[in-house]
């Protein structure tokens, strides 16, 4: 009995000696989380104060959410991995949905490290601050005449619900889901053709002003601003602007088959192996190794040799075994930079109708920030009110930009962002490892 006793007591004791090693450990561990979450607290918090005068310059609806958007940059250019996985160890928030409201995330997580620490809050003294010094800082900010609304979960929620319901229109009643449709040729729309589509879902139509002609919009847009109110049902009208037209130019239709090799060309000279460039000096930038696609990225081709306007394309992949290659279809480079002008003369053009009967704007494969100044300029002279924009990210150049496309953006309201040919992008995040992250800078210190 005495031995069993004995046994039993040593057998306390020593759960007793681990468990003061394993609290000494968590409090340790602990600490350290601290000392991280609070570095990222000071790059987020400084990444946002060096560029404050980008957020001055958005419009009073963005500049909370405008100012989120460098804490959610600067938090991105980190590698979170370990963190989150130490965090999730002590049932912490892992920052995994923190993009909404990135500082008053951070702040939270560091709030329960506080309340799971056993110790003393000494422990976390850090540049004499305690974490109630901090947080009073942080209150006092807040109330300050010149600081910026600080989004929690349920803040920025509602402000991105109301901005989805300014650009799109009101909330259908059965999904959160929003459905934009493709207005067909002006030869097959017709009233009962836009009838049709309100009643099985859509939201937004969008007519493309690469096709038809003013007279042609006219009577579309009466079309469906009279069969939304017949049916009761809001339709907003989005009118993409055409953008520069790199299509085929050469009449014959071409059977393609994977592995063939085909040339870009400024002029034909071979009919059965020349495709001509409506627009050849975007060859000049084109660069071995980048891929090309036609007719809304279904053809896909890599160049293998270059010589003045004139690439040699060998094809990669297609949607069948066999395939045909028409005149009059789109040609993209979603790895090149071309530098020529998004907004071409036809597209100020159209803008004088767009600008007064649509509700959105689309901007086509958006690049710079100018372009969407110039957009918006012309806008302006047409009407006060003018409508949004959408930028429409169809390239890697647009999406390296995007961070500066969206602050420029924000000037104004409202705005929206559309990812054209989502395939495009999937194929950017594959060739860049992994998670796509919307900037193209590694160090938060660098102004955008």
């Amino acid at each position: 009995m005495i031995d069993e006793l004995d046994s039993k007591g040593l057998c306390m004791s020593s759960n007793e000696t681990k468990s003061k090693r394993q609290t000494v450990k968590d409090r340790d561990g602990l600490h350290e989380l601290n000392m991280e979450i609070d570095s990222l607290i000071a790059a987020v918090e400084g990444f946002a104060k060096k560029n404050a005068g980008l957020i001055r310059k958005l419009h009073p609806q963005y500049k909370a959410g405008g100012e989120n958007f460098l804490h959610y940059l600067a938090l991105r250019q980190f590698e979170l991995k370990d963190l989150q996985l130490r965090l999730s160890r002590f049932g912490l928030s892992s920052l995994g949905r923190c993009e909404s409201n990135v500082l008053n995330s951070l702040r939270k997580v560091q709030e329960r490290i506080f309340d799971s620490a056993d110790a003393n809050r000494n422990q976390f003294l850090k540049n004499g601050r305690t974490q109630d010094a901090r947080l009073n800082q942080f209150k006092k900010a807040q109330t300050s005449q010149d600081s910026i609304e600080q989004l929690d979960w349920s803040a920025a929620e509602k402000i991105l619900h109301q901005h989805t319901r300014d650009v799109f229109g009101p909330k259908p009643l059965d999904r959160h889901v929003y459905i934009m449709t493709t207005a067909p040729a002006f030869v097959d729309f017709s009233g009962s053709w836009v009838r049709s589509i309100l009643k099985a879902g859509t939201n937004l139509i969008r007519i493309n002003c690469a096709h038809e002609s003013e007279k042609e919009w006219h009577e579309m847009v009466s079309c469906i601003r009279k069969v939304a109110r017949e049916t009761d049902i809001p339709c907003r009208i989005l009118m993409d602007l055409g953008g520069p037209k790199i299509r085929t130019a050469t009449p014959a239709r071409k059977k393609l088959s994977v592995g063939d090799h085909l040339y870009l060309v400024e002029r034909v000279h071979n009919d059965k192996k020349d495709i001509q460039c409506s627009l050849p000096k975007v060859l000049d930038f084109i660069k071995v190794g980048e891929r090309v696609l036609f007719d809304d990225g279904r053809i896909e081709m890599v160049t293998v040799s270059k010589a003045r306007r004139k690439l040699e394309l060998k094809v990669t992949r297609l949607p069948a075994s066999q395939v045909k290659l028409k005149a009059e279809k789109g040609i993209n480079f979603p790895d090149s930079h071309i530098k020529i002008s998004e907004v071409t003369a036809q597209d100020i053009c159209d803008l004088e109708f767009a600008g007064v009967h649509a509700d959105l704007i689309g901007l086509s494969f958006v690049q710079s920030p100018s372009a969407i100044r110039k957009i918006r300029w012309h806008l302006k002279k047409l009407s006060e009110k003018s409508p949004g924009i959408i930028l429409k990210i169809e390239t890697r150049a647009g999406f390296n930009s995007l961070p500066r496309l969206l602050l420029e953006a924000m000037t104004d309201y409202p705005c929206g962002v559309m990812i054209g040919l989502v395939h495009r992008l999937v194929e950017i995040r594959r060739k860049s490892g992994g998670l796509i992250q919307a900037t193209s800078s590694a160090d938060p210190s660098l102004s955008i």
